[in-house]
């Protein structure tokens, strides 16, 4: 019985979302794995909602286990994100990574992976890194002058495409990369079309509790699940903890700073004195960006500093279960005791590890971001979501 894994956020799952993992299962795949982002996001956001409530989106969407993408890497620049999303799938034993692109072709970005291990590409990343330009920005260009023009290096999922086909060949996991061409709306796009949206789109729909608006993009169930969470005021919005985050860096010294993951070339210098001249954190991003430092980088570097994911760990040291079904609960039963690292079920057993005690005080910091404030201690008393 083939298994698909889909390395997501869910931030909400919505019709795009829905629609990606009927696809998987018009290829074939009779399971799927969600291996999803925790609190904390890859764009340096807090999640809209708790983990475990878009656990049970996405089982209630189509998946059939959920596990979670511990927040050092969910928060984490695209290398490392897509390193451990694939590190989770292939100790899963899942036999292929199903990803959306707006190219809609793996072949294509394997071929455009292979390119990015040029030597004589490094060299050329170098040097626009010296003119001040953003990494991302400056193997675009380098990529550019050795192999052609590449609009693929600058969509967001295909680049990430990129990166999960990279990851696989550097882990030599036995999994199929397969691409599914993106449908209706382009990322971040600021409106709808078709009953498909952003989820950026959709956030701000919800922080504004246009619900007549929001249920044209999502599952019934992703509605019904998102206005409880509103109801018990547990909507996350970055704002409720921006001068709590502003605190953290005034206080923070430059050699602190240093230490962050992914904070290097002078950022921490940037965010050392734009901390001193921000009462805001939308000015704190604005003095501290630069073409090189792009806005991403820096909420990223800030979020981590703020919840504690000082840790530069290369892989996760378990894979915590955060829902299934009855076919997920079959896929557990399979791989037990075949993983290299634990497969956790129960808070309890992770007691004694410093990643997960860095988790819980993450989101100890997480849930004060609610409308309604939450206390602490959840990571220990929340329960895995059976569908």
């Amino acid at each position: 019985m083939k298994t698909c894994a889909i390395i997501c956020e869910y931030n909400p799952f919505h019709n795009g979302h829905a629609y990606q993992i009927a696809a998987a299962r018009e290829l074939g795949f009779e399971k799927v794995v969600a291996i999803m982002s925790g609190n904390l996001v890859q764009r340096g956001e807090t999640a809209i909602c708790d983990k475990f409530s878009r656990a049970k989106m996405a089982l209630m969407g189509g998946a059939d286990l959920v596990v979670e993408i511990p927040s050092l890497f969910s928060m984490a620049y695209a290398e490392k994100f897509a390193n451990a999303g694939v590190f989770i799938a292939n100790e899963l034993g899942c036999d292929a990574l199903v990803f959306g692109s707006e190219c809609g072709y793996a072949k294509k970005l394997e071929a455009i992976a292979d390119n990015l291990k040029s030597s004589e590409l490094d060299e050329l990343i170098k040097k626009g890194l010296k003119l001040g330009l953003s990494y991302s920005a400056s193997r675009s260009e380098a990529y550019n002058q050795l192999f052609g023009n590449c609009p693929e290096l600058q969509n967001p999922n295909d680049i990430l495409g990129i990166e999960y086909i990279s990851a696989i060949k550097s882990q030599n996991a036995d999994i199929e990369p397969i691409c599914i061409k993106r449908k209706g709306v382009e990322h971040d796009a600021s409106s709808g079309v078709d009953g498909f949206a952003s989820a950026s789109y959709i956030r701000e729909l919800i922080k504004n509790e246009n619900w007549n608006e929001v249920e044209k993009y999502l599952p019934k169930h992703s509605a019904f699940i998102l206005k409880d969470c509103w109801n018990k005021g547990k909507i996350s919005n970055i704002d409720n903890i921006q001068n709590a985050i502003l605190s953290k860096i005034r206080t923070a010294s430059a050699a602190e700073i240093t230490k962050i993951p992914g904070v290097s070339d002078g950022l921490e210098f940037r965010l050392y004195n734009a901390a001193r001249k921000a009462s805001n954190l939308d000015q704190l991003l604005e003095l501290t960006k630069t073409k090189r430092f792009t806005l991403a980088r820096i909420k990223r570097a800030i979020l981590s500093y703020y919840f504690g994911l000082t840790d530069d760990a290369e892989k996760p040291e378990y894979i915590r279960v955060l829902g299934f079904n009855g076919k997920g609960e079959e896929l557990l039963k399979g791989i037990a005791g075949k993983s290299n690292v634990p497969i956790v079920f129960r808070a309890t057993a992770l007691k004694d590890s410093k990643s997960f005690q860095a988790e819980c005080k993450a989101t100890d910091l997480y849930v004060l971001s609610y409308n309604k404030p939450g206390i602490c201690g959840t990571e220990m008393t929340s329960m895995i979501i059976k569908v």
